[in-house]
C-alpha cells in the first residue's frame, strides 16, 4: 500500500499534536483585576482551549485541553505578571486512593 507524501505528514501531524484530553484549574488572587481573568479566558479560547467554567467567588476559569499548545499555553500562564494558580484538574480524596 503506498501513501502520498503530503497524507503521511499529516498523519504524522495528527500523532504528534493530539494528545488525550486534559482539563486544567486557574485561579487568581482575590485582588486581581476582572479584567485580567476575562482577557485570560478570552486568551486560552484563541490558543485553542474550550472553557468549561468560569468562576465568579473564586476568580478564575477550567479549560480543557487537547492539544500539546494547548497544555503548554495554560502551563505557561503560571509565568504570567499576575501569577495564577495553575494545575491539572484530578480526583482529590480524604480517605486514601479513589480506586
Amino acid at each position: 500500500m503506498k501513501f502520498s507524501t503530503s497524507t503521511l505528514v499529516l498523519l504524522a501531524a495528527t500523532l504528534a499534536v493530539a494528545i488525550e484530553n486534559k482539563r486544567f484549574i486557574v485561579t487568581y488572587n482575590d485582588a486581581t483585576d476582572d479584567a485580567v481573568v476575562e482577557k485570560a479566558i478570552l486568551d486560552a479560547e484563541a490558543a485553542g482551549l474550550k472553557v468549561t467554567n468560569q468562576f465568579r467567588i473564586i476568580k478564575g476559569f477550567t479549560a480543557d485541553a487537547d492539544t500539546e499548545h494547548g497544555c503548554d499555553y495554560i502551563k505557561s500562564l503560571k509565568f504570567d505578571q499576575h501569577m495564577p494558580n495553575v494545575e491539572e484538574d484530578s480526583i482529590v480524596t480524604t480517605q486514601g486512593s479513589s480506586k
